[in-house]
């Protein structure tokens, strides 16, 4: 797949025939998401998305809300995450986070 911020290669699960047109995604995440662990601050303030290893990582601007969900905001595209981040008391609103 191909975005504005980056490419990965994912699995496709729709038509063969829609194979290279625009689609809008949605990401599931299979896993919570812990600052310091596998989400931490970044001195890069670019969006970004790519591949490392098995990972698709994102690079966007991290804002957390009081109910614990939080939004990463990757050039333009919000991603939701409802229940799934950790911060271990380090919160981090408004930080430049890459989240693999």
């Amino acid at each position: 797949m191909q975005s504005a911020v980056g490419t990965a290669v994912v699995l496709w699960q729709g038509a063969p025939e829609a194979v290279g047109r625009e689609h809008h995604v949605e990401w599931t995440v299979d896993e919570d998401i812990v600052w310091t662990e596998n989400a931490r601050q970044s001195t890069d303030g670019t969006p970004e998305l790519r591949e490392d290893g098995d990972r698709i990582v994102f690079r966007g601007r991290l804002s957390l809300d009081e109910d614990g969900g939080a939004a990463l905001d990757v050039g333009g595209s919000v991603i939701l995450f409802v229940g799934l981040i950790r911060f271990d008391g380090h919160r981090r609103s408004g930080a430049w986070a890459p989240e693999g």
